[in-house]
């Protein structure tokens, strides 16, 4: 594998579906807007998410060329793709406004998944201003709504609110979903965005419905990707409420239009625990891993647990790859070693000592358990974001040799001191932050 192709290959798919994206607005007369937004920047990251599975499984020259040129034809269509009938938006069917009658001016709370609307619990329980929480997914009975809140599904609509025929035709589900969140916007009128994350299409269309209206959108970091992929780029939002100042210029250097603010970790970070295990968290192939570094890490768990066979060994694989039996079975043997996919994650991070991972948020959310940090990236021409040796938070080792060199560092590193520079807040002390945040924008845009 030649160093660098793997993160070459992700900036060569950005220029190519860029390309496209240009073509596409010259081919397409106001083809990439609905109403009076421009999608355009959206359909950018949504088509390159969309072809990350085109990345070849052992990134080269060659392989990456072809893979491109393979992404360019199958894009070809869209430039391509010419259409008579392009419609404005329509706003005759007055039904739809009655349906949501009393609903407007609320502050939109905005979830499309599970996942998300756990981690946005507090945050929404918290909330005094009166809300409308807009999800894709069902929000089960007990999650514990306040009075003041409401709860909207969201769903694909049969009617055209906005009619776009190009786009419809060319790229369907994005105009569906479009149309669906243009919707719930133009109706509600909501005084404020909140969203979580932020990579996804989803969220990036309601932030640029919300900014034609010169309505603001917050969005609270989730994690902290170390590998700030064209999916955290250009973010749309107004706000972005992050874990500490120390982030804050990390997202910046991608992101020149979005205003940082530390706010915290919303979860209760409770420091307390044995903390004696060696824990591995496993990623998925994406991104900056591959199959080949999957097999890799595999073989380091089995050899760690073999040298370290008094030391309990935890592996968490990530929530969606799971189960892959060709490499589980390389440390499953060890009898010190113990899968936890199903234990709370807070759970795990008590019984750990040392967080091991690629890249996964976890290297630095455990810092605020009293976990230490190794990173294991073995990627060509990448390398960890931020530096934490530099940062003196945590280590960082390119190969089996390096990690085994420092693994002994990380077991008598004693937990570090609370981090205020990189977690300004944990729990309620957190969310009054973000409570207080929101506020202030409120008052600031109603002025």
């Amino acid at each position: 594998m030649e160093d660098g192709w793997l993160l070459q290959f992700h900036e060569d798919l950005e220029t190519c579906v860029t390309r496209v994206v240009s073509e596409m607005r010259v081919a397409w007369p106001c083809g990439c807007k609905m109403g009076n937004v421009d999608a355009s920047s959206v359909i950018l990251r949504y088509l390159w998410q969309k072809y990350l599975c085109k990345r070849p499984a052992v990134p080269d020259a060659d392989t990456c060329r072809c893979a491109i040129k393979e992404v360019e034809t199958s894009l070809l269509p869209l430039i391509m793709f010419k259409a008579n009938l392009v419609e404005e938006q329509d706003n005759g069917n007055r039904e739809w406004y009655e349906c949501l009658k009393g609903q407007e001016n609320k502050v939109l709370v905005f979830a499309t998944s599970p996942r998300i609307l756990d981690y946005l619990r507090p945050l929404i329980k918290a909330l005094e201003e009166d809300f409308v929480l807009l999800s894709t997914t069902p929000v089960p009975d007990d999650f514990g709504i306040p009075s003041h809140g409401t709860v909207i599904r969201l769903r694909m609509l049969k009617a055209k609110f906005f009619r776009n025929a190009e786009m419809e035709q060319a790229l369907p589900w994005f105009y569906n979903f479009a149309n669906a969140i243009g919707w719930f916007i133009e109706i509600l009128k909501p005084r404020l965005l909140v969203c979580m994350d932020g990579c996804q299409s989803e969220y990036r269309l309601a932030a640029a419905f919300c900014n034609e209206k010169h309505i603001p959108s917050v969005c609270l970091q989730l994690g902290w990707p170390s590998y700030l992929h064209t999916g955290f780029r250009d973010l749309p939002y107004t706000h972005f409420l992050t874990w500490g100042d120390k982030f804050n210029p990390l997202w910046e250097k991608y992101n020149k239009h979005t205003c940082f603010v530390a706010a915290g970790y919303m979860d209760e970070a409770i420091r307390n625990g044995q903390h004696r295990a060696i824990t591995f968290f496993l990623q998925a192939p994406v991104y900056l891993n591959t199959e080949i570094y999957l097999d890799r890490m595999s073989d380091l768990i089995r050899v760690t647990a073999t040298h370290y066979p008094d030391i309990s060994i935890l592996v968490r694989e990530h929530p969606e790859y799971r189960g892959n039996t060709r490499w589980l079975s390389r440390f499953l043997q060890c009898s010190n070693v113990s899968i936890v996919n199903n234990d709370k994650l807070a759970d795990v991070y008590a019984r750990t000592k040392v967080v091991v991972s690629h890249f996964s948020s976890v290297l630095m959310e455990g810092l605020m358990y009293g976990c230490t940090p190794l990173v294991f990236n073995p990627t060509p021409g990448s390398s960890y974001y931020p530096d934490i040796e530099a940062e003196g938070i945590g280590f960082i080792s390119k190969n089996e040799v390096e990690f085994f060199s420092k693994l002994p560092s990380c077991l008598r590193q004693a937990p570090l001191e609370e981090l205020p520079q990189w977690f300004k807040a944990t729990g309620k002390e957190a969310v009054d932050h973000i409570i207080k945040i929101i506020d202030d924008i409120l008052v600031e845009y109603e002025l």
